[in-house]
């Protein structure tokens, strides 16, 4: 039975090789999850200012006490870039949820290029990147929320569901949550 041996030694060779792919695809898995985790920032407001203003230069920020001035003279648009699920557990009033690039154009029709505008997401991160978009089209006074509605929340300042305020902010995810006080998390999200 010498035919028998060889469709044997084939299938073995395709585990080998298949073990090997297996291992390969792991260890690279592996370092491209380690070299992403050395390209976040770290999880407190400091690193993170830090690395929002490094990457992003040509925007402006401003304060959550600069923002509430603001709002008592003129209501300028405010943009919302988060997550369709974190619009949905708050947002500040009056803002407009833009999720992408096409909704944020969307909703600056009509909107002359040199107006205020004032964007935010959840630490200010995904804010700047969107502020950056807007300055390089010509929207010269869009700024972004520092720390955004983390900030504001942590410091006491009013969020909404609709119409309603409410204390509860989506967290994001666990990392970036670190920053939002434990008593903003939504219930069924609060670490125990």
């Amino acid at each position: 039975m010498p035919g028998a041996k060889r469709p044997r030694r084939k299938m073995v060779g395709a585990m080998k090789a298949r073990m090997r792919w297996i291992r390969r695809s792991l260890y690279l898995a592996l370092m491209w999850s380690a070299s992403a985790c050395a390209l976040m920032p770290k999880a407190d407001w400091a690193s993170l200012g830090q690395a929002i203003r490094s990457r992003y230069p040509e925007v402006r920020h401003i304060s959550t006490g600069e923002f509430a001035s603001l709002l008592e003279k003129d209501i300028p648009p405010i943009l919302d870039v988060r997550t369709a699920d974190e619009f949905g557990i708050s947002h500040l009033e009056r803002a407009r949820h833009v999720p992408n690039e096409a909704s944020v154009i969307a909703a600056l029709a009509g909107i002359e290029r040199h107006q205020a505008i004032v964007v935010y997401c959840a630490v200010g991160y995904r804010s700047a990147q969107t502020a950056d978009l807007l300055k390089r089209r010509g929207y010269v006074n869009a700024v972004n929320l520092e720390g955004s509605i983390f900030a504001w929340a942590n410091e006491g300042r009013p969020v909404f569901r609709g119409i309603e305020r409410v204390t509860e902010v989506h967290p994001y995810n666990d990392y970036w949550g670190k920053l939002l006080r434990k008593d903003h998390w939504p219930k069924q999200w609060r670490p125990q």
